[in-house]
């Protein structure tokens, strides 16, 4: 009796520290408080993927109506395209080997690309060429975009809610990647239009600024707490 009383009165002991961290990383995040969370991030993947999309389907259309190429060369600014997004993806790679953070690389690369999309599209009618060399920097520069802004949306999540939004966040920039190359179609028939490589700047400009966190503010101690 008196061992039964015992275990009923004196309560159990606790779980140990990597036990409660097991217990939190296996609660998830209420779906609605996820997607608050990740909108802005969700909403700079839906720009970027936009962009990609433009760049990437018209690629060779652009060297057509840009360069006036004939369409059997102008089919390799497909593979032009590839290789400057491998190289800044690579090169993104390297400098992360530093103390450089993803938010501030990305915040860089996106400065550089919006300028270089800007000036291509003032250049565009005087100098196609060097239009496309601005604008093969540019793409240069968004190669690590979407990694970098995928990385810095799931570094805000719990390990357990992980999945989820990888899931959100790819279904979202996939939604981009339909959206934006279909309204700039209605605006314009021509891929390589000034008015593309202009819109391509202000959307890029976008991207940065809607990775930005607002830390909230440390929570007080326990010590503080009992005080």
């Amino acid at each position: 009796m008196a061992t039964v009383l015992f275990h009923r009165l004196v309560p159990k002991a606790g779980k140990t520290e990597p036990e409660n961290l097991a217990a939190e990383t296996r609660t998830g995040s209420p779906a609605k408080s996820l997607l608050v969370l990740l909108a802005p991030v969700a909403a700079a993947l839906f720009v970027y993927v936009g962009i990609e999309t433009v760049f990437s389907g018209w690629s060779a259309v652009i060297a057509t109506d840009v360069l006036a190429l004939d369409p059997h060369t102008a089919a390799a600014g497909t593979s032009v395209f590839w290789v400057l997004m491998a190289a800044g993806r690579y090169a993104a790679w390297c400098i992360l080997k530093s103390s450089v953070t993803p938010s501030a690389l990305l915040t860089v690369a996106c400065t550089l690309a919006v300028a270089c999309f800007a000036a291509a599209g003032l250049v565009r009618q005087v100098n196609p060429g060097l239009a496309m060399v601005f604008s093969g920097v540019a793409i240069l520069s968004l190669g690590p975009t979407y990694s970098l802004v995928l990385g810095i949306g799931l570094s805000r999540v719990k390990i357990y809610d992980a999945k989820k939004a990888v899931g959100l966040l790819v279904a979202i920039g996939a939604a981009g990647g339909a959206g934006i190359p279909a309204v700039l179609l209605s605006v314009t028939l021509r891929p390589g239009a000034s008015r593309i490589l202009v819109t391509a700047a202000f959307l890029t400009a976008l991207i940065a600024p809607l990775t930005v966190h607002k830390k909230s503010p440390p929570e007080p101690s326990a010590e503080k707490n009992a005080d």
